[in-house]
């Protein structure tokens, strides 16, 4: 029997080889950003009915975030980063990044070609990787945080790629709508690649959800079902996948969520998920339909589960 490629850890350290219907759903996470890059169009949308949610949404968010960061994202050349500094306004608020440190200030102008100053502080160019205007929904309070060390298990899922480069990345990749109080439980879930010389992370380390108070980075948003609007620094950007996670997620916003990929998890326990099923019906009916097959992902458990065909629209 093949080695299971990651390994769990329980609350008091005990690490096992991840379970199977873990697996499974990670592995629908790397589907659904292969179907982005390879087969993609319009919107896909994948509904799945199972007798429970649990670390559903997360563990499908996790193989995405795994399958997406395959290259170092690209920083400015000194050029473009010339450019940007022009571009912001004196006093503006911005989110700069530095080896190690992540600053949040205010624009102070440019000395000369070299230096230009943020607060009462001045900083070389030469030693900025990155400055933006400050983005929106973070908190607007100036300080500075120290980039972390990346944990070893964190490292190792990320081979021959630059961890700082992952750590300050501020790209929503993933979203995930539900009950935010489960999913942020969830996301502390340990985990790391087999043989890992380090001790597991939690999910979220590798998730990063995006943190009003944390300027550092993110890769993801975990939003609640109930909210009436999504956040700024997700409505600023394209997720490539969205998790509705439960029917009240799925009566909410199936309708209005713009991502490439759209899962929609239903818990065939909750009173809600037959007005969600009909939600997911009557989107299908404008769509249509793509096999199951063309994904390249086979269900767990299927005695246990129901998976709705996909389908694809242009919403």
């Amino acid at each position: 029997m093949a080695r299971a490629p990651f390994v769990v850890a329980d609350d008091g350290g005990f690490k096992s080889d991840i379970p199977e219907w873990l697996l499974a759903w990670m592995k629908l996470g790397v589907s659904a950003r292969r179907w982005v890059v390879d087969d993609g169009y319009g919107r896909l949308v994948l509904a799945i009915s199972i007798p429970t949610r649990a670390y559903a949404a997360v563990a499908i968010a996790f193989g995405h975030a795994v399958a997406d960061y395959r290259h170092d994202r690209q920083l400015p050349t000194r050029a473009e980063l010339d450019r940007q500094v022009d571009a912001i306004a004196q006093g503006e608020l911005v989110r700069m990044v530095q080896p190690g440190w992540v600053r949040v200030a205010r624009f102070g102008g440019r000395e000369g070609q070299q230096l230009i100053r943020l607060g009462h502080s001045r900083f070389s160019l030469d030693r900025i990787l990155e400055i933006m205007p400050l983005p929106a929904g973070l908190a607007c309070d100036e300080r500075t945080s120290r980039v972390p060390d990346p944990a070893p298990s964190l490292a190792e899922l990320l081979p021959n790629r630059d961890p700082i480069l992952f750590l300050t990345d501020t790209s929503v990749i993933s979203l995930l709508i539900g009950t935010k109080k489960v999913l942020m439980q969830e996301l502390v879930l340990p985990i790391s690649p087999a043989g890992a010389s380090g001790p597991p992370a939690a999910v979220g380390e590798f998730l990063r959800p995006f943190d009003p108070g944390v300027p550092i980075g993110w890769r993801s948003a975990v939003v609640p079902a109930r909210a009436e609007e999504l956040p700024p620094v997700v409505a600023a950007s394209q997720p490539l996948l969205a998790i509705l996670d439960g029917a009240q997620s799925v009566n909410n916003w199936l309708r209005d969520i713009d991502a490439a990929v759209v899962v929609v998890v239903l818990d065939r326990s909750d009173p809600g998920s037959e007005t969600a099923a009909l939600t997911v019906t009557q989107a299908r009916a404008r769509a249509a339909p793509v096999p199951l097959s063309s994904l390249g992902w086979v269900p767990p458990c299927q005695r246990r589960l129901k998976v709705d065909p996909v389908s694809t629209d242009e919403n």
